[in-house]
């Protein structure tokens, strides 16, 4: 299959009529595509527009895209090659570890607060748009994708009728994905109330069982709102996770301590008193 100069070697869906597909240009080298939907904001000068903007967002969770076009009226742009399973594949399988979940979706949170420092929102964050790559990264894909994608089911409450999303719901996406890995399904669906803080399963730490309750409600005010907060929050969570797993050192009993101590001293003054020893007779 072809589509303009490239020969698509893969290709899956992206919420809102587009599509993320692994390709071979004329020559010969293998890209990944984000391609918009149909007809939307296919615009050379509106594409050519957004490549820099989304271009000096660096950091290691966030594919670099290094060129954009326009190809059967469709937004295209073109990334480096990755592999993986998205977030959403992993979940089939059932929850996360929850370390393993906290450190992935603080991977994630990082890329989002470079992201939003830049102006750049990303607008689908979830599940979804979460790589797990085989090299071992986590990636965040489709940063700047929201304004050529057709409508889409909107992540915060916030978000509705705002097709491009905004930072608040980039957080809220991000909140929902790891309740999800750590739980198994949806904390929030459509209708129904919020979650509180005794419905996340008792195993989990109540320090991260409130701070999902928060993070996840669907009224705005409360909830979390910067990438850089949650981050940080999802930090002191690890850390005090790692902590509470890692056994504590056993106490060196008296007896050896006194040892320890004293014989470095014997051997300190046995030498000395050699030395004079010999001092003395020469």
């Amino acid at each position: 299959m072809t589509f303009g100069p490239y020969e698509i070697l893969e290709q899956t869906g992206i919420e809102g009529g587009g599509f993320d597909a692994l390709a071979r240009g004329e020559d010969g080298k293998e890209v990944r595509l984000w391609a918009g939907a149909e007809g939307t904001g296919a615009d050379p000068d509106r594409v050519a527009a957004q490549v820099p903007r989304i271009s000096k967002v660096f950091h290691s969770s966030l594919p670099r895209v290094t060129r954009g076009d326009v190809i059967e009226n469709r937004a295209v742009f073109v990334v480096p090659v990755y592999r993986g399973r998205l977030l959403r594949q992993r979940l089939a399988d059932g929850p996360v570890d929850p370390p393993e979940a906290l450190d992935w979706l603080r991977v994630a949170a990082a890329g989002l607060v470079k992201a939003h420092k830049a102006g750049v929102v990303h607008g689908a964050v979830g599940p979804d748009t979460v790589l797990l790559a085989d090299d071992g990264r986590t990636l965040l894909l489709y940063l700047g994708m929201a304004p050529f994608l057709g409508e889409r089911a909107a992540r915060a409450p916030e978000d509705e009728g705002r097709p491009g999303g905004s930072e608040s719901g980039d957080v809220y996406g991000l909140s929902r994905a790891l309740a999800e890995c750590l739980t198994g399904q949806d904390p929030y669906p459509q209708s129904g109330p919020a979650p509180q803080e005794s419905d996340f399963p008792p195993t989990l730490p109540e320090g991260l069982r409130r701070f999902l309750a928060r993070a996840v409600r669907a009224e705005p005010d409360g909830r979390i709102h910067r990438a850089e907060e949650f981050s940080g929050d999802l930090g002191v969570i690890r850390a005090s996770w790692e902590a509470a797993s890692t056994p504590p050192r056993k106490a060196i009993p008296l007896r050896r301590f006194r040892l320890a101590l004293w014989l470095p001293m014997a051997l300190g003054i046995a030498l000395i008193s050699a030395l004079l020893v010999r001092s003395c007779g020469s």
